[in-house]
């Protein structure tokens, strides 16, 4: 995807991604993984981030992402109701 499309973010999400962010972020091509059960919330805060120009996105809850060659690991602000 990034071959072609290089400028478009890629974002992971789900349970999966959630144990494995930063395994997954240490792929280049990866930029974001929103963790946790129910991310509408962190994935609307990014989407509005990355609109806005951003290239910081520490506000954004639940999310991994990278800030050049390091992986940030936002605090989870919301995990999702327990089963």
């Amino acid at each position: 995807m990034k071959k072609f499309h290089p400028t478009t973010p890629i974002v992971f999400g789900g349970l999966s991604s959630t144990y494995y962010h930063q395994e997954l972020l240490e792929r280049p091509e990866i930029d974001f993984v929103v963790r946790g059960d129910s991310t509408e919330k962190a994935m609307l805060a990014l989407m509005d981030e990355l609109r806005s120009g951003s290239v910081s996105f520490a506000d954004v809850p639940n999310l991994s992402w990278k800030r050049g060659e390091k992986i940030v690991v936002n605090p989870m602000a919301h995990a999702g109701r327990p089963r």
